[in-house]
């Protein structure tokens, strides 16, 4: 647990490891409390099953008892006699046969992960080494592929290879043949595989249909639990010692050899025959015009078919159907297709989807590598959709300055409402000419990411205090590179709305961020998605205009997720509302309020006559 904490990446939570005793608490919420143990009453020993556990206890206490760390193969007489019993056990009867019914064989789920356990100690005994070696990295369904296995005895323990399969094997020799283990001399057999024209994709179980809210749908109950889904190749490998067969798995991987890191391997991969990804993830129509949208097609192997756009709710796509033809796995090539909105404005939100057709069948997957040092390469095939939007949305044509932080894709939707992004450096930002944007954003955790904010922020807020607009989106509380976020004091919070759906109320109706350039009404907040917000401000200088309200059911009132401030001539806003979830996600509603909050410098010269409290 410790080396997992110190490895935590996604949200920056690495920590130092602790050494020495860490008491934690446990408090008893139901049935009868622990006494001594918190285990007592609950056998946790091969005594469970009887006189035969018990016997299996005593073969591995031996085993133990005799272990030499010089000469580990010694162990592995002993420790085959207990994977032959503990196989024994598994399948005896688990219901005593009686007139009506005869016996049930249905093995003991712990037995069999315990003889498992067995097999890997004496692998691990061994020094057996197996591995099974694709030679591609991926193959679509149908595709034909070479895998070498290999297998190596690195101890003076006798040990014969008996045959060696694999998943979907053709070879006429499958299983291959096999032969002696003589210490430290590998034995290699090449089989080949086709796959089958149906096989499944690749792709993390929990993730093969389409999630609900909070919650992944996983048809196959027995998969629950697992890290990671079963690989789809595995090579079988029986070896015979002390006269008995024991299988030892290996899946089939891709290996290659980088010049600098090494040997890699990542885990082969089934995809489609072809995937699709949009330019986008949203297209947000601000007017009738319609807009060219770009596919990028990458194939899984030789392959030829149409690619359409599937559209929905007035939604148009041209032209009907474009064809593609593939010679080998991973080219790519991209299509255009023009996207026409409904004709009048309003408040539609649609899906449009990629479909490829090939032999007569539709593939609509996109393609996701997740790559990094610390973690095997993960190849996630998500549906290959992007969501369109036609807005009844007031968008400036204005330059806009993204001061990027722990990285989101706030500017790409700021281009979809027409605005021109810059991502500012860090030179820029000390130096630059700020007064040629109409506004500056900052990322989310930008104060927490780019150090040099620090000497940056006095340069900010002579820009606000000249006539421009800043809006800072949220930071957490610890690690901040400066306390003095906006012209007066804010102190972050952890307060947060978990719930998306939380009402939201206008504090402050008058406020020219619920007014221009968009009249803003509750319905902008309909359709959230995983929360409102998060670390909201907890305390504030009064000269901070609260505007919005939102909480979770039954906590207090969170009004600081939302803070304005007039400085000289132009607006500084703090916002801890998720906009980086939102519109990534297409929300129409959270596209128009961020087109107010970058507009709120100009907002300032905006008279509204709405009831409320002054803009304090």
């Amino acid at each position: 647990a410790a080396l997992s904490r110190s490895m935590h990446k996604s949200q920056g939570f690495g920590s130092a490891e602790r050494r020495g005793t860490w008491l934690n608490d446990f408090k008893n919420v139901a049935g009868p409390a622990a006494e001594r143990d918190i285990f007592e009453g609950i056998d946790l020993s091969w005594g469970r099953f009887g006189e035969e556990g018990r016997g299996i206890e005593r073969l591995l206490r031996k085993a133990e008892e005799g272990f030499r760390a010089a000469e580990p193969a010694a162990s592995v007489p002993g420790l085959v006699e207990a994977w032959k019993a503990v196989g024994r056990l598994a399948a005896s009867p688990s219901e005593p046969p009686s007139p009506s019914s005869p016996s049930k064989k249905i093995p003991d789920p712990l037995l069999l992960r315990k003889q498992n356990d067995i097999s890997d100690l004496i692998r691990a005994c061994l020094g057996l080494w197996v591995e099974a070696i694709a030679s591609e990295p991926s193959a679509m369904p149908g595709a034909s592929l070479k895998v070498a296995t290999m297998i190596l005895n690195r101890s003076s323990q006798p040990a014969t290879l008996e045959s060696v399969s694999l998943t979907y094997a053709t070879d006429a020799s499958s299983p291959a043949a096999g032969g002696a283990l003589a210490a430290n001399e590998p034995l290699r057999r090449e089989i080949a595989v086709t796959l089958p024209a149906d096989i499944a994709t690749t792709q993390p179980f929990w993730l093969r249909e389409r999630p609900g809210k909070g919650l992944f749908t996983v048809t196959d109950a027995s998969l629950i639990g697992l890290p990671e889904a079963p690989a789809p190749l595995v090579a079988r490998f029986a070896v015979s010692i002390a006269g008995v067969s024991i299988p030892f798995e290996s899946p089939v991987v891709f290996r290659r050899t980088d010049p600098v890191k090494g040997e890699i391997y990542r885990p082969f991969v089934i995809t489609p025959p072809v995937m699709a990804t949009f330019d986008e993830k949203v297209y947000a129509f601000g007017s009738a015009q319609p807009k060219k949208v770009r596919v990028t097609l990458t194939s899984g192997g030789a392959v030829s078919g149409v690619l359409r756009l599937r559209t929905e709710a007035g939604f148009l796509a041209s032209p009907a159907e474009v064809p593609f033809t593939f010679a080998a796995r991973g080219e790519e090539r991209t299509l255009f297709f023009t996207v026409t909105p409904p004709s009048a404005a309003g408040m539609a939100s649609a899906t449009i989807a990629a479909e490829s057709v090939v032999n007569g069948k539709v593939f609509s997957k996109g393609v996701v590598r997740v790559d990094y040092p610390h973690i095997p390469l993960q190849a996630l095939f998500p549906p290959a959709e992007a969501r369109v939007l036609r807005l009844d949305v007031k968008a400036p044509q204005a330059p806009v300055g993204y001061v990027m932080g722990s990285g989101d894709e706030v500017p790409e939707a700021l281009r979809q409402m027409g605005y021109s992004v810059t991502l500012l450096s860090d030179d820029e930002l000390e130096n630059g000419d700020l007064s040629r944007y109409a506004a500056i954003v900052t990322g989310i955790r930008a104060y927490n990411t780019r150090p040099r904010l620090k000497v940056a922020e006095p340069r900010l807020m002579d820009y606000v205090e000249k006539g421009g607009t800043v809006v800072a989106q949220y930071n957490t509380t610890g690690d901040l590179v400066t306390e003095q976020l906006g012209p007066w004091p804010l102190k972050l919070s952890r307060d947060r709305v978990t719930v998306e759906e939380a009402p939201v109320k206008f504090v402050n109706p008058s406020s020219s961020l619920l007014a221009f350039p968009n009249k803003l009404a509750p319905a902008d907040f309909d359709g959230w998605v995983q929360e409102r917000g998060l670390y909201f401000p907890g305390t504030w200088d009064p000269r901070y205009e609260t505007v919005i309200e939102s909480h979770d059911p039954g906590e207090s009132d969170k009004p600081g997720g939302l803070l304005y401030a007039k400085h000289g001539k132009g607006a500084f806003v703090y916002t801890g509302y998720s906009f980086f979830r939102q519109l990534p996600a297409g929300v129409p509603g959270a596209y128009r309020l961020f087109v107010n909050l970058v507009s709120a410098g100009a907002g300032t010269q905006i008279k509204t006559t709405a009831p409320g409290p002054p803009a304090r």
